[in-house]
């Protein structure tokens, strides 16, 4: 199949900084999005804008980054589009590319390394039953985290309203709940880690970070 636009994604902890480029645009355009559900159905959305291509003639391209690429991955695989979770190491160092500081510089930096190679790479394929299981653990890591992020937000909207007491005493529980919501999201990871084991085409996928 040939491809009309590439785009490369830049994955941390609770964002996805995004760069997509075509062959005839000069440079590649960012934006940053929520690494969940709702952020990457944004994505998609942008991708299409900016280039007037349909997502199923794009290429997506993103550094293997363990459990924070899963739930990006099993979205494009949900969606039947083509990506490839890259091994570190080999954007690391292939054609010169150095990897910065600043997230949005290594979008475009990884959009160009998919523009450059995209014949040579192999789409990644997550397979087998698992893949449900898999979707299942990574929705319910995704409510932990907003969970956790409401508990954390919650004390200081109060703290202009409430008094220095109240203030505090919803600041001790909210931080309990965290710690415990914190020791929930490493076990469901846990979960992830073990089933990913269990299943060859996604251990050998989630072992390219490894490499």
């Amino acid at each position: 199949m040939e491809y009309k636009a590439f785009v490369g994604i830049d994955i941390s902890k609770e964002t996805i900084d995004v760069a997509v480029r075509t062959k005839t645009m000069k440079d590649a355009v960012h934006k940053q999005f929520e690494n969940n559900s709702s952020g990457f159905k944004e994505m998609l959305a942008w991708t299409k804008k900016q280039t007037g291509i349909n997502n199923a003639e794009t290429f997506f391209c993103m550094e293997h980054t363990g459990v924070y690429c899963l739930p990006i991955a099993c979205y494009l695989h949900q969606k039947e589009l083509v990506y490839r979770l890259e091994n570190p190491y080999h954007l690391k160092h292939s054609m010169g590319i150095q990897r910065s500081k600043n997230d949005k510089a290594d979008a475009k930096m990884i959009a160009q390394y998919a523009y450059k190679n995209h014949e040579d790479l192999q789409p990644t394929q997550f397979s087998g039953e698992n893949i449900i299981k898999l979707q299942t653990l990574l929705s319910h890591r995704e409510r932990l985290v907003k969970t956790k992020k409401m508990y954390s937000v919650a004390p200081k909207e109060l703290s202009e309203f409430t008094g220095e007491e109240i203030h505090s005493y919803i600041s001790d529980v909210s931080q309990e709940v965290i710690a415990l919501i914190e020791s929930k999201i490493k076990d469901v990871e846990e979960e992830i880690k073990k089933l990913v084991n269990q299943d060859d085409g996604l251990k050998k996928n989630y072992e390219l970070v490894l490499l």
